[in-house]
């Protein structure tokens, strides 16, 4: 399971999602985006949601950490 900021300094977290998913034996691997912008472009939302990533928002606790893994690897 990979956990990407949607906002990094050097690549932003789609175009690392977009590389994640080009990579053969990465393609499955479960992804969540995490942002703290609230303001996405709709066309960014649904390149996430195309490539299969869960998006949440920030903040996030512990506990909605580990829901959230439960839940995705459970899938």
């Amino acid at each position: 399971m990979i956990f990407l900021d949607l906002r990094m300094p050097i690549v932003d977290g789609a175009s690392m999602l977009r590389q994640l998913r080009s990579a053969k034996d990465l393609h499955d691997v479960p992804v969540v985006m995490i942002t703290g912008d609230y303001l996405i472009a709709d066309d960014v939302r649904e390149e996430i949601q195309t490539f299969g990533a869960d998006l949440v928002f920030k903040p996030l606790w512990i506990d909605d950490l580990l829901k959230l893994v439960k839940s995705r690897l459970e899938r």
